[in-house]
C-alpha cells in the first residue's frame, strides 16, 4: 500500500465525519 493512499483515505473519511457531526450540530 502507498502512503499517498493511505492519506488519502484517511482525508476522505475525516472529511465524512465531519460532515456527519455538522449535520448532527444542525439537527439538535
Amino acid at each position: 500500500l502507498d502512503l499517498d493512499d493511505v492519506v488519502d483515505c484517511f482525508r476522505g473519511w475525516v472529511q465524512k465525519v465531519q460532515l456527519l457531526s455538522m449535520d448532527n450540530a444542525k439537527m439538535k
